[in-house]
């Protein structure tokens, strides 16, 4: 019986397979078959050395796309918490009178002052202790015909997107409507 006992040798997988076909082919034409030879050696470690990084690198890449999930859910989770807050103030500070969508956009207060949805418009902020996360607003009149396109002059309805960015993942948005 030689060193590497007949039954022992696992498939790993074909290339690996393949490798240990090769070994035992060279050590059943070697006189001393309790050890390797040096060109046996040689050839061992210039199929790993292929073999290796080829098996490796998928298992590498799984690794870097597993925080991938957790960044997309953290992004969600931010655009809704502002998109909540959005949702929270009135349609507009004078309901009868709404505001020119030239002029949408906070009236000179600080954002603990914003007190209808067309104050967030143009509001970008990078969100704090969550990292690398971005968040930016737009608000819009829409008419009831084409709810995704500015009307450009006042509606009844006010289309508010909420578009959170990070480097790790595609800009998540998420929109909604608002009535008068």
């Amino acid at each position: 019986m030689t060193c590497l006992e007949k039954g022992r040798q696992r498939t790993l997988c074909p290339l690996i397979s393949t490798m240990l076909n090769i070994v035992v082919y060279l050590k059943k034409n070697v006189q001393d078959k309790c050890g390797f030879t040096l060109i046996e050696v040689i050839i061992f470690l210039v199929l790993a050395g292929i073999i290796l990084p080829l098996i490796f690198i998928p298992f590498m890449t799984g690794l870097k796309s597993y925080s991938t999930p957790e960044v997309v859910s953290t992004a969600t989770f931010l655009g809704e918490e502002l998109m909540e807050e959005i949702k929270s103030k009135g349609f507009d500070e004078n309901p009868a009178s709404p505001t020119d969508p030239a002029n949408l956009g906070p009236e000179g207060e600080s954002r603990s002052q914003y007190d209808d949805v067309d104050d967030y418009d143009g509001l970008t902020e990078t969100s704090s202790g969550f990292g690398n996360y971005s968040r930016s607003v737009t608000v819009f009149y829409v008419s009831a015909d084409n709810l995704d396109a500015d009307a450009g002059a006042i509606t009844n309805f006010k289309r508010i997107q909420v578009t959170v960015t990070n480097s790790q993942i595609p800009n998540v948005a998420m929109a909604t409507l608002v009535s008068n």
